[in-house]
């Protein structure tokens, strides 16, 4: 079973503001309600091919989740790919500068695999889960601008 979620807002605060929250994984408990902790693996500046763990709590089961970032577009977009033996997702944002110092935030993520339906982590925790990134994000950068 896989799926899509598509999510695309306007933010009222400007990219660079968008992309600095985003960008910071360590911020991330901060804005994402479901995500008790997220880290570089490593020490270095984010970049493709950085893993991060992600410590979530959608539906109130707490999982780990090991990502690699996939593709890094500095100030624009960020793309993270987690697999697992029985669940693999895809989560990409892309932000765009629009009028009057706000932004275009899209939020994409591609689920798939057993743990994506059967397992405990379904279609609707899914959805709900990134509808509550795309709004904590946006309300984190709003408060900042």
């Amino acid at each position: 079973m896989s799926f899509d979620v598509r999510q695309t807002v306007s933010v009222g605060a400007p990219s660079t503001v968008v992309w600095e929250l985003l960008s910071n994984l360590e911020s991330w408990p901060r804005w994402w309600t479901d995500c008790n902790a997220a880290r570089r693996k490593d020490r270095k500046p984010l970049a493709e091919g950085s893993q991060v763990e992600f410590v979530l709590q959608p539906g109130g089961r707490e999982r780990t989740l090991v990502a690699t970032v996939d593709l890094l577009t500095e100030g624009r977009g960020l793309t993270l790919v987690a697999q697992t033996m029985f669940f693999h997702a895809t989560v990409a944002w892309q932000l765009r500068e629009a009028p009057q110092e706000t932004t275009r935030m899209s939020a994409h993520g591609s689920f798939g695999g057993l743990g994506s339906g059967r397992l405990g982590v379904g279609r609707e925790l899914l959805e709900v889960s990134l509808r509550r990134q795309v709004r904590g994000l946006s309300q984190a950068a709003e408060r900042l601008a």
